[in-house]
């Protein structure tokens, strides 16, 4: 057991450096979700201050639609540098990611209806279990939703470290182009966790649980995200290095 635990503390360390990304730094976003969400639960005892940063047009939610946008954009730039380089599968799979992180994005923010007073269509509110305008508040989507919260996270946690362990570096750049590094992996966990936990025991949540959640789209968001920004670093450094 114990050198399994060093064998993946040395594949954590391999990680930041093959993403040149600092040690202490690589350790400080591998802490910040699990830290965030300690905090979170604490201010549970503030409750007005606890509802202020997690109810609709708080600074979570803001926080999560800027990540998802910059994502977007990232993901996007990362589809076009893999297209140009033939990798067509990859390219396509990043169109995608930024389609969806487009889609997040404007979901968060109801698609600027409080920023600019639209009126939700009758037929839609009528659907819309917060009466917005939005898809995956709709009964008939938000169950999908969450589920797709859920894989999310697996796959940037759980199936992140397995393939990892599993591959030992043998596909390392396809891997990195599909999978967060490991020091990412928390920001995927958070998700996993939460929305576990609320399938096994708060199926029917208040909003303090409920609440609760919006850490864990944060986490996804800025995970995503930050994950983008590598590839997107890194392509064009492997674009000079095939080049020379």
């Amino acid at each position: 057991m114990t050198d399994e635990i060093a064998r993946l503390a040395r594949a954590w360390r391999a990680d930041a450096a093959r993403w040149a990304v600092d040690v202490r730094l690589a350790a400080a976003a591998f802490a910040a979700p699990v830290a965030g969400a300690l905090l979170l639960a604490a201010l549970v005892g503030w409750r007005r201050v606890y509802l202020f940063v997690v109810n609709e047009d708080g600074p979570l939610e803001w926080g999560q639609a800027a990540a998802w946008a910059v994502a977007a954009v990232l993901a996007g730039v990362v589809a076009w540098r893999l297209a140009s380089r033939r990798r067509w599968i990859l390219a396509v799979l990043w169109l995608v990611l930024a389609l969806g992180c487009i889609a997040s994005a404007g979901e968060e923010i109801s698609w600027g209806q409080r920023v600019f007073d639209l009126e939700t269509p009758d037929r839609l509110e009528e659907a819309n279990e917060q009466d917005e305008i939005t898809l995956h508040n709709l009964s008939s989507v938000h169950t999908l939703f969450r589920l797709t919260m859920l894989v999310a996270g697996l796959y940037g946690s759980l199936l992140a470290v397995a393939v990892r362990w599993w591959d030992r570096g043998r596909h390392a750049e396809t891997v990195d182009l599909l999978l967060p590094p490991l020091f990412l992996t928390t920001f995927f966990l958070i998700m996993t966790g939460y929305r576990s936990v609320r399938i096994m025991f708060f199926p029917d949540p208040g909003p303090i649980i409920s609440g609760y959640g919006e850490w864990a789209e944060t986490c996804l968001a800025v995970g995503i995200m930050a994950f983008s920004l590598l590839v997107w670093r890194r392509l064009p450094m492997a674009t000079l290095a095939n080049r020379a």
